[in-house]
C-alpha cells in the first residue's frame, strides 16, 4: 500500500453540490469520483491527507471523532472509507452538525443490498405512457410510408382505406408483388377477419389513424372505394394488403419497392408489437428523480431501444444541434437509460458522424467501417468495443456499418441527427434500410418539436418513399427535357428584362486535409458520396440551405449521380443574376466552409449557370441534347478541381492572400481538367492583377478568353475585361479599347464592359494628372504640353463618366438589387465613387459631392480598394510617365 501523507500539494475537495443531508449520498459519490480522478490507482490515505483534502489541516481531533464512530478507523484508509470521511468533513465545514453528517453516512452503510429505488413507480408510469404515444406514432408512420410507396399519385392518399392481414410465414404464393382488383365483398370480409390493429384509414389531412378492434369501418366506407389487392412476402411473414381509393388506381411494384414495403410491414406488425409487449412488461428500478429533460425525451429513448430491437447488436443515438452555439448534445442513447449518466462524455459520435450531418443536412452512409474510414472516423473505437463486449456471439472481426441521417423540423431546419452503428448491412439491403431509417428520423423530428403536424409529416414521408436519383444516361435525358421546358418559359417572357440563368449545383467530396491528395482515396470518397447522396431528401436539402426556394419554384428539380464526379442537382427554375448570387452564397459558400472536426469527408459544392441565351440558341438549332452533354461534361471536369477552386476563391477574395491563392491555382492548372477550367484562369488573372504582375495577368486572361468562348457560364465577358485591364496597365490603350468595344457590342446589356472601360479611362486620366503635376514641380513642361495633357484628361474623364453612367443604368436591368452586397461593394458604390472622381478631375465639385454622398450610404470595399491599389501600383511602376510620353508624342 502506498501512503500519500508526504504530499503537500493535494487538491481540495469542494464539490458543486448543495451541502445538506438530503444530498449526502450524492456528495459521497462525488467524493469517490474525485479521489479516483485525482489519485488514480490503488492508493491509500492517512488522516493528515484527508484533513488537507478537506481544508482542515489544523483540526486533527476531527480524525479522532471520525474513528469513534467507525469511520476512517484504520491506520491506512482506503477509497470507500476516505470518501465517507470527506463527505462528513465537507458537510461539517458547510454548517451541518457533525453528528447528523455521521448518521447520514452510517445509515447508508447499514442498508443491505442496493438502495431502495424511490422513483421506480414514477418512471414506470412515464415509460408506459411514452410507449403508448410511440405506438400511436411509429406503426402508422411506417404503414403510411408503405402506402405512399404503393400509391405514387398524392391525390390518391386522402381517404384511402388500408387493410392488412398476415397469412403466416408458410403461406408462400406466386402472386407476390402483383396487384389485382378486389371486390367489395372480399374487402369487407377481410375487415371482419382481420386481427386488430391492422385496419387503418388515412384521413383528409393524410394522417394515418390505427383503428381498434371495436372501430370497424361501415359498409358504405367499403362500397365507396375501389380496392386493389397486393401480396407482399418477406422472409418472416406473408402479408395480404388491400388498398381502397376513391378513384381507380393501378399499382406496379418492382423488386426494390417490394423489399421496402415488406420491411416496413415487418417492423410495424412484428418487431414493434414484440417490442411493445417486452417493454410494457418491464419494470424499471431507478433512484433518480425524473427531470424535465429526461421525462420529455422518453419517446426518443424508446425510439433508440426499438432500433436496437429491430437491428440486433446495434448502437443508436439521437442528438440535437444548436445552430447558435454550433454544439450538439445527445438526447437519447440505446445504451444508456434516461436516469443514468452518459457512457461517453463528451459524446464522441457527434463529431464522428452525427455532428457533421447536423451541420450540413446531408446523410452519411458508411457501408463498412474500415480504411479510410478507420482513419477518418477514429472516435468510433469506444463504440465498437462496447458492442463487441455485449455479446459472446459477436467476433472481434465482425464488420459494422454506420448510418447517420439528419433530423429536420417542420420548417426544414436541421434539428440534429439520428445515428446507427449496426452489424454490416449487405449492399443490396442498404438502400432499403436507409429509406426506412429516414422515416424514423422524421418521427424523431416531430417528437423533438412536440408537434403533431401529421399532414406535413405525410408530405415528407411521401418525398422519402418516392425519391428518385437518375443515373448518368437518364440524367442526360432529364436535363434535355429540362432545357426544353426552360426554353418554353423564356419564350413566354419569364425574366424577359433580366439576365436569366438556369442553375445546376454540383456536390462532390474531398479529403479534409487540403494539403494531402491521394488519388485512390479521393476516388473512393467520390464513389461513396454518390452512393450516400442517393438517399438525399432533395426538397429538405434545398429548403434547409435556402428559404428562397419553394416547391413552386423548384418543384421539378431532380438529382443525377455521376460516377467519379459526384451528384448534380438540376434546379427547376430560371433566376436573375441577383438570385444566382444568392444561391452561390446559400450553397457553395456555406457548405464549403462547413468542416466539423474529425469530419469523415469534406463536402464541396459549386454552381454552374447556363445563360438563357445559350438555351434559346441551342433550342433554335435543335441541339438541346448536345447542351445537356455539355452540362454533364462540365460536372466531370470541375469535380476534379472544385476543391482547388473553392480553396483558391477563399484565399483570394475572403482572406486577400493573393500569392497563396495563385500557387493553389497553378497547382490546379497542372491537372487536365484544370487546364480546361476558365474560372481558374480568371481567378489567376485576378490574383496577378492584385500582385501587380501585369504580363502574367494578361497571359491568364487571354487563356481564359479562349476557354470561355465555348463555356456554359457567362465568364467570357469577364475574361475579356480582365485582358483589357492588363493591356491598360501595360500601356497598350489601343488594344484595350478594341477589347472593351468588342465585348460591349457583343453583350450590350451586360454592365461589366462599360464599368471596366469607364474605370480604365479614369485610371489613365489620374495617371496623366500625376504626370502633369510631376513635370510642373520639376519645371520641365511647356505651356503647350500642359494644355495638351489637360485636354486629354478632360476627354478621358468625359468618356469614363459616360461609361460609368451607362453601367449604373445597366445594373438595375442585370438583376441585382440595392441591398445585395455585390451591388454595393463591387459595382454601384465604386461606380458612384468613380463618377465623383471624374467630376473632381473635371473641376466640378458640386456633382462630385452629390455622387460621393450617394456612395457614402453603404461603406464600400473589395472592388473599390482594388481600383485604388491598381492606380497606386501603376504610379509606383512609372506607368504615368509612359502614358504622359504617349500623350505628348515623345
Amino acid at each position: 500500500m502506498q501512503t500519500r501523507s508526504q504530499s503537500r500539494s493535494q487538491p481540495r475537495f469542494t464539490p458543486d453540490i448543495p451541502p445538506d443531508l438530503e444530498h449526502a449520498p450524492l456528495v459521497r459519490e462525488e467524493a469517490l469520483d474525485w479521489l479516483e480522478r485525482h489519485f488514480p490507482g490503488d492508493h491509500a490515505f492517512s488522516g493528515s491527507d484527508l484533513l488537507r483534502m478537506a481544508g482542515d489541516q489544523s483540526r486533527r481531533w476531527l480524525i479522532g471523532r471520525l474513528r469513534q464512530h467507525g469511520i476512517a478507523d484504520k491506520g491506512v484508509i482506503g477509497l470507500p472509507d476516505a470518501a465517507d470521511a470527506l463527505t462528513v468533513l465537507f458537510l461539517r465545514s458547510r454548517g451541518v452538525k457533525f453528528r447528523e453528517a455521521v448518521d447520514a453516512i452510517l445509515t447508508r452503510q447499514e442498508q443491505t443490498g442496493t438502495p431502495e429505488p424511490r422513483y421506480s413507480g414514477v418512471w414506470n408510469r412515464l415509460v408506459i405512457t411514452a410507449l403508448d404515444r410511440l405506438r400511436r406514432r411509429v406503426p402508422p408512420r411506417l404503414l403510411g410510408a408503405a402506402v405512399f410507396s404503393l400509391l405514387s399519385d398524392r391525390r390518391d392518399h386522402a381517404n384511402a382505406l388500408v387493410i392488412v392481414r398476415m397469412l403466416g410465414s408458410s403461406a408462400k404464393t406466386s402472386r407476390t408483388g402483383r396487384a389485382e382488383t378486389a371486390s367489395h365483398d372480399d374487402a369487407y370480409q377481410m375487415v371482419l377477419d382481420r386481427p386488430a390493429p391492422s385496419c387503418s384509414i388515412i384521413a383528409p389531412a393524410r394522417e394515418l389513424v390505427m383503428l381498434g378492434s371495436d372501430q370497424l369501418p361501415a359498409r358504405t366506407e367499403i362500397t365507396s372505394r375501389n380496392f386493389v389487392r397486393v401480396i407482399i412476402a418477406t422472409d418472416r411473414e406473408t402479408y395480404e394488403v388491400m388498398i381502397g381509393t376513391l378513384r381507380r388506381v393501378s399499382i406496379s411494384l418492382d423488386d426494390a419497392a417490394t423489399a421496402f414495403v415488406g420491411r416496413l410491414f415487418d417492423l410495424a406488425f412484428l418487431d414493434f408489437e414484440e417490442f411493445y409487449a417486452v417493454q410494457g412488461a418491464t419494470r424499471f428500478e431507478a433512484e433518480a428523480e425524473p427531470e424535465s429533460g429526461s421525462a420529455n425525451d422518453l419517446q426518443l429513448w424508446l425510439m433508440t431501444q426499438f432500433l436496437d430491437h429491430a437491428y440486433p447488436g446495434s448502437l443508436s443515438e439521437i442528438n440535437e444541434h444548436d445552430r447558435a452555439s454550433g454544439e450538439s448534445t445527445i438526447l437519447a442513447s440505446s445504451v444508456v437509460r434516461p436516469w443514468e449518466p452518459s457512457r461517453w462524455d463528451p459524446p464522441k459520435t457527434l463529431e464522428m458522424l452525427s455532428g457533421y450531418v447536423s451541420r450540413t443536412g446531408v446523410p452519411l452512409v458508411v457501408p463498412r467501417v474500415e480504411r479510410p474510414w478507420t482513419g477518418l472516423i477514429a472516435s468510433v473505437a469506444p463504440e465498437l468495443r462496447y458492442l463487441r463486449g455485449q455479446s459472446q456471439e459477436i467476433s472481434i472481426d465482425d464488420k459494422y456499418s454506420a448510418i447517420s441521417l439528419p433530423v429536420f423540423s417542420s420548417s426544414e431546419q436541421t434539428l440534429g441527427a439520428l445515428y446507427l452503428l449496426t452489424p454490416e448491412i449487405e449492399r443490396e439491403q442498404m438502400d432499403v434500410e436507409v429509406r426506412v431509417l429516414t422515416i424514423f428520423s422524421r418521427v424523431v423530428g416531430e417528437t423533438v418539436e412536440r408537434l403533431r403536424a401529421a399532414a406535413h409529416s405525410a408530405d415528407l414521408s411521401a418525398d422519402v418513399a418516392t425519391i428518385k436519383v437518375y443515373d448518368q444516361e437518364r440524367f442526360k435525358v432529364a436535363v434535355s427535357e429540362l432545357l426544353k421546358r426552360m426554353a418554353g418559359r423564356i419564350k413566354a417572357g419569364h425574366l424577359q428584362n433580366t439576365d436569366a440563368r438556369l442553375p445546376f449545383l454540383l456536390l462532390s467530396a474531398h479529403e479534409t486535409d487540403p494539403d494531402k491528395h491521394e488519388p485512390g482515396v479521393s476516388d473512393q470518397l467520390k464513389s461513396w458520396l454518390v452512393e450516400t447522396l442517393r438517399h438525399l431528401e432533395l426538397r429538405s436539402f434545398l429548403r434547409t440551405h435556402s428559404t428562397r426556394i419553394s416547391d413552386e419554384q423548384g418543384g421539378e428539380s431532380f438529382l443525377g449521380q455521376l460516377k467519379g464526379a459526384g451528384l448534380v442537382i438540376a434546379l427547376d427554375m430560371l433566376v436573375s443574376k441577383d438570385e444566382l448570387d444568392r444561391i452561390r452564397n446559400d450553397y457553395p459558400n456555406t457548405i464549403n466552409r462547413t468542416i466539423p472536426s474529425n469530419a469523415p469527408v469534406k463536402l464541396v459544392a459549386w454552381v454552374l449557370d447556363v445563360p438563357a441565351r445559350r438555351v434559346l440558341d441551342a433550342d433554335a438549332k435543335n441541339d438541346l441534347e448536345s447542351l445537356a452533354d455539355d452540362v454533364v461534361g462540365w460536372a466531370f471536369d470541375v469535380a476534379t478541381v472544385v476543391d482547388d477552386v473553392q480553396r483558391s476563391e477563399e484565399l483570394a477574395h475572403q482572406r486577400g492572400e493573393w500569392d497563396a491563392a495563385l500557387k493553389r491555382v497553378r497547382r490546379a492548372l497542372r491537372n487536365e481538367s484544370g487546364r480546361k477550367n476558365g474560372y481558374l484562369y480568371r481567378l489567376a488573372a485576378d490574383c496577378s492583377l492584385s500582385l501587380g504582375d501585369w504580363p502574367s495577368a494578361l497571359r491568364y486572361a487571354e487563356e481564359g478568353v479562349n476557354l470561355s468562348r465555348p463555356e456554359l457560364g457567362s465568364g467570357f465577358v469577364r475574361s475579356i475585361c480582365q485582358a483589357a485591364d492588363a493591356h491598360i496597365c501595360l500601356v497598350n490603350p489601343v488594344k484595350a479599347w478594341d477589347l472593351y468595344s468588342t465585348v460591349s457590342t457583343d453583350a450590350p446589356n451586360h454592365p461589366l464592359p462599360a464599368y471596366h472601360r469607364g474605370q480604365a479611362l479614369l485610371l489613365m486620366a489620374r495617371l496623366l494628372h500625376e504626370y502633369e503635376i510631376e513635370r510642373l514641380r520639376s519645371g520641365q513642361i511647356a505651356s503647350g504640353e500642359s494644355q495638351k495633357i489637360d485636354g486629354a484628361v478632360q476627354m478621358l474623364v468625359r468618356g469614363g463618366l459616360e461609361d460609368l453612367t451607362s453601367a449604373a443604368d445597366l445594373l438595375d436591368s442585370w438583376g441585382l438589387i440595392p441591398a445585395h452586397r455585390h451591388y454595393r461593394n463591387f459595382y454601384m458604390v465604386p461606380t458612384l465613387q468613380g463618377q465623383g472622381l471624374g467630376y473632381l478631375l473635371a473641376r466640378m465639385p458640386g456633382p462630385a459631392a452629390s455622387r460621393m454622398q450617394s456612395a457614402h450610404r453603404a461603406f464600400p470595399k473589395d472592388e473599390l480598394f482594388f481600383r485604388e491599389y491598381l492606380f497606386a501600383k501603376c504610379w509606383e511602376q512609372g506607368v504615368h510617365r509612359q502614358y504622359g510620353e504617349l500623350t505628348l508624342g515623345a
